[in-house]
This record gives structure tokens, sequence and C-alpha cells, in this order.
């Protein structure tokens, strides 16, 4: 069945609603003492990301003195700067400051402990409303020396200890602050983790779906702030449905042509379309199993829609005929209808997907 061009065209509008992430401009700042590891964590968060060697320089013309841009190797909107060392004698603090106030988020990187210009550069940011992180970094040394000269420290015991010590006799650090210690070299362990959701979360709600949505490296965390981020704009999608289905008669069909189209696009961003099943090198026949089962998924479609329909999962067949009868001619309750339907059948259909990419990752 065509779709009518009433309906394309306000598809056309939402799309375009949904795809605003794809223009936003995020800006993340990195800067520390020398050798505090500024370079390998933008290395490792692109890696982690994306699974992609080191950004590239972005040659942006805005590059100021010292600093240095790097784009996101997904999405040159998203750019990491490397700022001047702190404390260094021609880092005008009060003067590169300003200049620099456009980035979304600071992070602010030791290996050691925080020093006093740390703290005031922390504090003069967070005075200035910016997004302020503290990162202590190269935290896999500590923690194997500990465990070598202090066998009886388990590792919270010893990541507390760490913690303490990165803080202690500096006095000015901001009265309510993010730390997080992790390694660069080790991603996947320590709070490495918990720093990524935290700079996600500093971000608006759009830069930070741009921040997610531009994550092309499927690992078992990064696929977990793919679903929870789909998860969060089901009720954007649900608004739309609602529209459509408030003109008795299309709704039936504006239902499932809407589910359609959110499919494909969860489709994609969990790595499941072809090429990125064969970009991870998924073994040739597990990944025909995987294409298979997103077939069957997408065929699907039209019972899961009539399955959640109403919210009448377990009514039987007659109640779900005179729910269908009685409801989706009634201005108002078919928006509800719709809704209903909508919301129940994107998040059964992400959770299927969700099973599908988990089963990719561990055949990778």
């Amino acid at each position: 069945m065509e779709e009518p061009d009433a309906l394309k065209r306000y598809l056309e509008v939402w799309e375009r609603k949904q795809s605003e992430w794809k223009s936003q401009k995020v800006n993340i700042a990195v800067t520390g003492h020398s050798a505090r590891g500024k370079s390998s964590f933008i290395s490792a968060l692109a890696r982690n990301w994306t699974n992609k060697p080191c950004p590239a320089k972005s040659g942006s013309t805005e590059a100021i003195d010292d600093c240095v841009a790097y784009e996101h190797p997904n999405n040159p909107n998203i750019t990491f700067w490397d700022l001047p060392t702190v404390g260094a004698s021609d880092f005008p603090q009060e003067q590169r400051l300003a200049e620099v106030t456009d980035a979304d988020a600071f992070i602010i990187l030791t290996a050691t402990k925080f020093g006093e210009e740390d703290a005031r550069l922390g504090r003069k940011l967070q005075e200035k409303n910016k997004a302020v992180i503290f990162v202590r970094t190269k935290i896999g040394i500590d923690v194997d020396r500990c465990r070598r000269d202090c066998p009886e420290m388990d590792d919270k015991a010893i990541l507390e200890t760490v913690r303490k010590t990165t803080t202690e006799g500096c006095a000015d650090l901001p009265s309510c602050f993010d730390l997080f210690l992790i390694d660069n070299r080790r991603s996947d362990t320590y709070e490495f983790n918990d720093l990524e959701k935290c700079i996600k979360e500093k971000l608006t709600v759009l830069k930070g779906q741009a921040l997610v949505l531009s994550i092309g490296n499927m690992s078992k965390n990064n696929l977990r702030l793919k679903v929870d981020e789909l998860k969060s704009h089901i009720a954007d999608t649900v608004v739309t449905a609602s529209v459509l289905g408030a003109f008795p008669g299309m709704s039936a069909f504006t239902d499932e042509a809407t589910v359609y189209r959110v499919a494909s696009f969860y489709k994609d961003q969990l790595g499941l379309d072809t090429d990125s099943l064969e970009e991870r090198s998924v073994d040739p026949g597990k990944r025909e199993s995987l294409e298979s089962k997103v077939r069957g998924v997408t065929v699907d479609i039209p019972n899961i829609v009539r399955l959640h329909g109403l919210h009448l999962r377990d009514a039987g067949s007659i109640l779900s005929a005179f729910g269908s009868a009685f409801f989706r001619p009634t201005p108002g309750l078919n928006t509800c209808a719709s809704a209903l339907t909508v919301s129940n059948s994107l998040e059964d259909v992400l959770d299927k997907f969700e099973a599908i990419s988990l089963e990719a990752i561990d055949a990778c």
C-alpha cells in the first residue's frame, strides 16, 4: 500500500526533526599538566567510540596558538581540543579561558595529584557555568603497584585510596565535582565507562544524542549507551504517532509505517546492517544467521504492531476486533490507541534488535 502524500510530507518533516542531532557542534576540551596523557586520552575515546585510530587534526582555522583540534572519526561536527599545558609560562590562563569557553565540556587530567592550578582552573570554569570533569589517568600503574606492595588490599580499597590521595592537599577544588579514575590503555576497566556516561550527561539533550549516536564501535558498554539513548526518544516518536493517529481510519496504517521507519534507524544504529556486520569481521556463517534474524524482525513488524494494538495483547481476537472497531474511528481515543501501539511496538523491536546485537558482539 502506497503512503498518502500527506503522510509522506508529515513523515519527512518528522525525520528532519529526528536528524537534528547530526548538525550539532560538540566541543570537548582536554587540559592538564604535561605528560598526563592528554593525547592518549583523546585517542582512547576515539578508539572506544569508533574502533578507529587517533582522530586526525581538524586543520580548523579556529585553532589558537597551541590548542590542537581533532575531529571525531565518525562525525566531523564533534571536536576534541587538546589545550595547552596548565601552568606553562606561555599559557595566560585568564586570556585563554576567554578564548575556549565555547567548549561544551572541560576535562582536567592528572596522572598523580591535582595541584592548585588545576583546582583554580576548575573553579573558574564552573563560575562560567561550564561543565568540568576531573580525571586521574594511568590508574593501572597504581593498582599494579599496590597489589604488589599491599596484597591484602582489594581493588575497591586501592581505588578509594588513590581517589583520596589524588585530591588531598588541594584546598581550592570546587565543593562539588566529578572525579573518575581511568587507564587510557584499558578503557574497558576501572571508571572509563562511567566517565563516558558523565560526558554525555554534561551536554545538552541534542549534543548528548549526537555523541551517543555517532558511536560506531559496538562493545557491550556502547550498546547499553545506544539502547538507553534510543529508548529515551521513543516518547518523541509517540507524539508523532499520536498526531498521525488523530485522523480516523489512517492510524492502523500510520502506526505500522512509523514503526517500520524507526526500526530501520535502530538497525543501523545497533550495527546490524550488512556493511556494519562485514566491517566487524563477523564470521560469514554467523553473519548470515544474524542477518536472517534481523530480516525476521523486520518482516514481523505488522504482527508486532497488531500484537500491541490497543494494549490488548492478552484480550483475545474478539475483544481486539471490538476495540479496533470502537476506538480507531473515534477521535481522541484513536490518538491514545496509536500512542500505546507505537510505544509498545518500538520497545519490543528494540529489545529484539538489542539481543541480536549482543549475539553479533559475542561473535566478533
